[in-house]
């Protein structure tokens, strides 16, 4: 995956939850620029409206970090948050596609975000799980593993797994 990949992967996870919320039921399928295109409908979920993402999916902004992108996005409150392999994780505005803060760590970020009370949690792998204020992107505290974390936390009852 190259850098160019960031937007689209960010704006098919946009598109998705628009396409959900206009009542155009589930689809699978591959990201396309501007639009998805529909897997074989043997493998894919059923659409109950009868639209394709393509009729109703349109690009919405594009958002360039300076790494590759290896985990989905998570979407929470109006933010899209994503981590990069220029060791950052991103919070990005889900309605202008806008930078709302960006969290440096010491290695790359290729775990999936996960936010609970106002709390970003994110593994890298510099051997940290992070969390972080969700509205400013402040360090609340971190935690060394003693090794790379790329899979994600969890989150239950106020314990981080």
């Amino acid at each position: 995956m190259n850098t160019c990949v960031l937007p689209v992967i960010v704006t098919a996870a946009l598109l998705f939850v628009l396409s959900l919320a206009a009542g155009c039921g589930e689809s699978g399928g591959t990201v396309e620029s501007g639009g998805t295109t529909p897997q074989d409908p043997s493998t894919s979920t059923a659409n109950t409206s009868g639209a394709m993402p393509s009729e109703v999916a349109e690009e919405l902004w594009r958002f360039d970090t300076g790494g590759q992108i290896l985990s989905s996005p998570t979407v929470s409150g109006g933010v899209v948050y994503v981590g990069s392999s220029d060791h950052n994780l991103y919070a990005i505005d889900a309605t202008a596609g806008s930078e709302v803060w960006r969290f440096g760590t010491g290695n790359k970020v290729d775990s999936i975000p996960v936010v609970s009370e106002g709390v970003v949690y994110v593994g890298s792998l510099d051997y940290y799980l992070y969390a972080l204020d969700a509205s400013t992107g402040e360090e609340k505290w971190r935690f060394e593993t003693g090794a790379e974390i790329v899979s994600s936390p969890a989150v239950a009852n106020g314990v981080v797994y």
